[in-house]
């Protein structure tokens, strides 16, 4: 089975969306940021979705994760993220990795130029660097401080988050 079982119709809007899955193989009952689900969704329609801008890392530098029970080499810094991730209340989320086949070039240019669209109708951005370092928590804390006064939250050293308002749906 393809990751990608068909290109998105870009007249449209589409975009595909991801979520965490619960591992049935452990019957564990958490979230598990290895095994995702894929969706594709108009952004015409009324969404519910967050997005996750991240440096992208090494790309020889992989953890294979199943997505639709195909396997992708995710980054590791994108794994990371999907860790971390995992443990927030996040239904659906676009990752441009993950979400636009690189693949198809027509459609990774037209994904590209929807990003803004992507990222603005997202009802929450997650901005991930890298793991905790030195430097990132440099970063971080001068994040923190210098845009408490416009409502972004700090969830832990790792990434901050604004929440916009959002309906509490998605459509499948």
């Amino acid at each position: 089975m393809s990751l990608y079982d068909r290109p998105l119709d870009l007249e449209a809007r589409e975009i595909r969306l991801v979520r965490f899955q619960q591992d049935e193989a452990t019957g564990s009952s958490g979230l598990q940021p290895t095994t995702l689900e894929m969706c594709i969704l108009s952004l015409n329609g009324s969404l519910c979705f967050s997005a996750l801008s991240y440096v992208w890392g090494d790309s020889a530098d992989t953890v294979s994760i199943t997505v639709n029970r195909s396997t992708f080499a995710a980054t590791k810094n994108l794994h990371a993220a999907l860790c971390h991730l995992s443990q927030a209340d996040i239904e659906w989320i676009w990752i441009d990795a993950l979400c636009i086949d690189m693949s198809n070039h027509p459609e990774r240019t037209h994904q590209v130029s929807y990003m803004h669209a992507i990222y603005s109708l997202a009802h929450r951005v997650y901005l991930w660097l890298r793991t905790e370092s030195f430097h990132t928590d440099v970063v971080m804390d001068y994040m923190a401080k210098s845009c408490t006064a416009s409502g972004l939250h700090k969830n832990s050293n790792s990434y901050l988050s604004f929440p916009l308002p959002c309906a509490p749906q998605t459509r499948d």
